[in-house]
């Protein structure tokens, strides 16, 4: 197992990475047809949710001890996996 400092460094690319995929997605969904719209970035929307979450569970890991960190790390595994099947979802309804 690495390190924290190493797991918040690999977190935080990570969350710079969902930005950029969130934002082409919601790019790419501004080409779908009128109808499929709303409910597409409604999607998105969900996506931020997620996103959010991520964040505030990655600045809980920053702000705690190594010791109290290694704890939190479920947590964030959790939101994690929560943002990944939700950017997942997003891209195979955009692309069927």
């Amino acid at each position: 197992m690495s390190t924290n400092s190493e797991y918040i460094t690999q977190m935080a690319a990570q969350l710079q990475q969902w930005d950029t995929d969130i934002d082409a997605l919601r790019s790419r969904g501004k080409q779908m047809a009128v109808e499929l719209r709303a409910g597409y970035f409604g999607r998105i929307k969900d996506l931020r949710a997620h996103r959010d979450e991520a964040q505030k569970r990655f600045q809980e890991i920053r702000c705690a001890s190594d010791e109290a960190a290694g704890k939190l790390h479920a947590g964030m595994e959790g939101a994690w996996q929560a943002m990944k099947s939700g950017l997942d979802k997003a891209a195979a309804d955009l692309h069927p």
